[in-house]
């Protein structure tokens, strides 16, 4: 497996995010996302005490000196833990865990055209003044704004989801993640991230549906049409963009 690297002009923001990837995976509060992770092994447990022994060595490493701490030490951390992962459970386990974070999670964060055209999906469905898609026939429009709704309401699920969770009681692990996390701001949680992987994930599989109900040439005109209405409201068009891995395979 390639060595994980924190360098370049993003060296820092990479490193953040896989913090955060990690602490939510030690969390007790999220066992029972796992399975929506795609991380549905039977040993949890085993993973997420290394994953918190790792943890506690990047925090030890916020103690250190400035003549002593060097900012490769945290990708040599993550590398040990996954080292630890694949002697313990076996490389597919540490490879299905390295993707969910690399291909899943920081994906999310980065991703412009999920948020735009969520936006204008959404929008489509509670504004009434907001203009009807152009280019798809009638039918295949009912069956678009149906799902649309039905993708909408999945999402304005998610914040009352967040707060139930931030609700329950919490284990001796999860209570002291929360009080270093929310040292900086109390306002900040561990689960603002989950929040952000649940947003984008979940219109994914939505999109997908949108994918199997519209032929390709169907999916060029919603593009389009998304691209019209946001030069009318001065947003950028070219954020729009339909990246290739969501588009129809060819």
């Amino acid at each position: 497996m390639e060595k994980i690297k924190f360098v370049g002009a993003d060296g820092l923001n990479l490193s953040i995010g896989w913090s955060n990837a990690l602490l939510l995976l030690s969390l007790d509060l999220l066992g029972r996302y796992w399975s929506e992770f795609g991380l549905d092994f039977k040993d949890h447990d085993s993973i997420r005490g290394l994953i918190r022994e790792h943890i506690e060595a990047e925090q030890a490493l916020r103690d250190l000196s400035e003549e002593e701490y060097h900012f490769s030490m945290e990708s040599d951390l993550v590398n040990d833990l996954f080292k630890k992962i694949t002697n313990t459970n076996g490389d597919l386990i540490a490879k299905k865990i390295r993707d969910w974070i690399e291909k899943r999670l920081l994906v999310q964060s980065r991703d412009r055209w999920c948020r735009e055209m969520r936006y204008m999906i959404f929008r489509s469905v509670g504004d009434k003044d907001f203009p009807i898609v152009t280019g798809i026939g009638i039918d295949k429009l009912a069956a678009l704004d149906n799902l649309a709704e039905k993708m909408a309401d999945i999402n304005d699920q998610i914040e009352p989801e967040i707060d139930k969770l931030e609700k329950e009681p919490k284990s001796e692990w999860d209570l002291r993640q929360y009080a270093i996390y929310q040292k900086v701001n109390p306002a900040y949680s561990p689960l603002d991230a989950l929040s952000g992987y649940l947003n984008y994930w979940r219109f994914i599989d939505g999109w997908n549906e949108i994918l199997i109900l519209l032929t390709p040439d169907e999916l060029n005109a919603l593009e389009l049409w998304a691209k019209a209405v946001s030069m009318a409201k001065k947003r950028n068009p070219d954020y729009l963009t339909i990246p290739p891995e969501y588009r129809h395979p060819e």
